[in-house]
């Protein structure tokens, strides 16, 4: 079945709960909205993610608002929320699925990667009691590599993976591409059952060299760098 889809993002889909509300009056719910949107570029109310794409965002106090949902009127948010419900039979995640927003750290004690699915959960959620589609966008995105796959490597290796370079040069590349591989492994099993509902995924993002051209005082030509490709050995 043909299926008519857009992006969203948690910010608005709690925005659409505010109106949904069958507790508050109109006027509350336009108090209450107003509140969230002062919000949205607090600490902690948005996804930070240094370097992210603009791509028709707004970045503000170094907080991504996505859209702009911070200076939408009531008005244009409530037909925001008609059109979406009306229209649209498949939601996909902003950044809320990408690695950076799931992937919290790594816990060396229990030697498993940390995960937070609660801001995907809220999009995931809202179109399942919609009886909408989900598209999985996107276990790997090429310019995301936190931080816990290095601890997650290091953990297997035993020692900081600098220190087995010099002492392994001889296998040290096949021993991070073999533990990177095995990190993604687990990562993309526990996210696809978290979201046994999504209909399809983006599986590896952009993570391919492409060329880019970049146009200053000469062209220049150069090739997107990627850490999952220098990684994973695909050039």
């Amino acid at each position: 079945m043909e299926k008519i889809g857009g992006s969203i993002s948690y910010q608005l889909i709690d925005i659409f709960e505010i109106i949904e509300d069958d507790t508050l009056d109109e006027q509350q719910k336009r108090e209450k909205i107003i509140e969230y949107q002062k919000s949205l570029t607090q600490e902690g109310k948005g996804i930070l993610i240094e370097k992210e794409r603009i791509n028709g965002q707004n970045k503000k106090d170094g907080y991504f608002v996505f859209g702009n949902i911070d200076e939408m009127t009531y008005y244009d948010l409530v037909k925001t929320k008609e059109y979406v419900d009306k229209f649209l039979s498949s939601l996909t995640c902003e950044a809320e699925k990408k690695m950076s927003a799931i992937v919290q750290g790594y816990d060396k004690e229990s030697h498993s990667i940390k995960y937070n699915f609660k801001l995907a959960d809220k999009v995931y959620n809202y179109a399942q009691g919609k009886e909408k589609a989900v598209r999985g966008h996107t276990l790997v995105w090429h310019k995301h590599f936190p931080p816990a796959i290095d601890q997650y490597i290091e953990d297997r290796l035993g020692m900081p993976m600098r220190e087995y370079q010099v002492q392994h040069p001889e296998d040290f590349e096949e021993k991070r591409k073999e533990y990177t591989k095995q990190f993604l492994g687990e990562y993309m099993k526990t996210v696809g059952e978290h979201y046994p509902q999504c209909y399809c995924w983006d599986v590896l993002n952009e993570i391919v060299p492409q060329m880019e051209i970049r146009t200053t005082i000469l062209t220049a030509y150069s090739r997107r760098k990627s850490r999952w490709s220098k990684t994973l050995k695909m050039v």
